[in-house]
């Protein structure tokens, strides 16, 4: 997967995704910017103002 995001970077196509430490991080970077779009490990509570689009459980 390195390998492939290093190959878009190079070639100017594309930037990797940013990461995030935690679930919460990822929360509050979806409030800030209402056209972004991530994955957790976690549910959002449930009148925090993110959808949730996709839910797998295993």
């Amino acid at each position: 997967m390195n390998a492939y995001w290093a190959k878009l970077k190079f070639s100017g196509s594309m930037q990797a995704p940013e990461q995030v430490e935690s679930d919460s991080s990822v929360f509050e970077k979806l409030l800030a910017n209402p056209q972004a779009i991530g994955y957790t490990s976690e549910r959002p509570a449930v009148n925090s103002g993110i959808k949730v689009v996709l839910e797998i459980n295993e």
